[in-house]
């Protein structure tokens, strides 16, 4: 059975082993291999009440696994280490672009309400 402590140590390993995705908010790191790949967030807490969508540039031969859904994506929810999203290659030729965008917040004005 993996434990709690088993998952983080292994998704920190993946996570500092992977790249860091320039165009994503949060640091978050994608660990990419021929067949497969997967985004992964460290999670500081640092009171942060912001969600995150995932928005994907570019996708071909690759099948996809969202953990947390691809919209509404709330890092407060999870623990110190978190795993975004996993695809796995369909195909001879995978591609897959990627990124965690924060969510733009939208607020009714009282006239409209």
């Amino acid at each position: 059975m993996l434990t709690r402590s088993d998952r983080d140590q292994i998704l920190r390993g993946l996570y500092y082993r992977g790249r860091i995705d320039e165009r994503s908010h949060l640091f978050a790191h994608i660990f990419a291999t021929d067949y497969f790949g997967m985004m992964i967030v460290h999670n500081k807490k640092e009171g942060d009440k912001k969600t995150y969508r995932m928005e994907i540039d570019k996708e071909e031969d690759v099948k996809w696994n969202f953990f947390h859904g691809r919209d509404d994506i709330d890092p407060t929810a999870s623990g110190d280490w978190m795993l975004v999203c996993a695809y796995r290659s369909t195909g001879d030729h995978p591609v897959a672009e990627f990124h965690l965008v924060e969510e733009a917040t939208t607020v009714k004005s009282l006239s409209s309400a």
